[in-house]
């Protein structure tokens, strides 16, 4: 019994680690496909244009509607993390959220640093499932002070960024 047990087991084994292969070659496939038809495109795109590349102009509205993830310096809140941790825990609503019985819940909260350090497009990256919580950390962050801002090359650049708020 052992025995049969122990092969059904391997051979189970045996079968995922062949879908798991076929699935990435798959995955690999379509990934070099796009590859392609993007370098296509560019090819297309470089080969239509007409105008010489010294005098293609650029606007600075469109450098400053750029979103980073990863910039040299990274935002920072006032004061720093200890801070920010501080001012989250001082500012939430525990009455309210004390009703819930639901410990080590987190909800991450994404929002863009602007060029001037206010906070713009605070939203729900991820939801506790508590929906009094989500709103609870949605408000605190929201009414954050301006964070010094993220900069490239000296200069202050909008920058995602993304919170974890742990209700315990």
């Amino acid at each position: 019994m052992k025995k049969l047990i122990f092969l059904v087991s391997l051979f189970s084994i045996g079968i995922c680690a062949v879908a798991q292969t076929e699935a990435t070659e798959i995955e690999q496939a379509q990934v070099m496909k796009m590859d392609e038809q993007l370098h296509n495109e560019m090819l297309q795109n470089d080969s239509t244009q007409s105008q010489p590349a010294d005098t293609v102009s650029t606007t600075n509205e469109d450098e400053e509607n750029y979103v980073l993830v990863v910039v040299e310096e990274m935002p920072l809140f006032p004061g720093g993390s200890d801070s920010m941790r501080l001012f989250i825990a001082n500012n939430i609503n525990k009455a309210a959220i004390q009703k819930t019985k639901y410990k080590g819940q987190r909800v991450i909260i994404e929002f863009v640093v602007e060029q001037n350090g206010v906070l713009s497009d605070v939203a729900v990256l991820r939801s506790s499932g508590i929906k009094l919580f989500d709103n609870e950390a949605l408000r605190v962050v929201k009414m954050m002070p301006p964070w010094k801002p993220g900069l490239m090359s000296g200069a202050p650049v909008r920058t995602k960024l993304f919170i974890p708020i742990e209700l315990n």
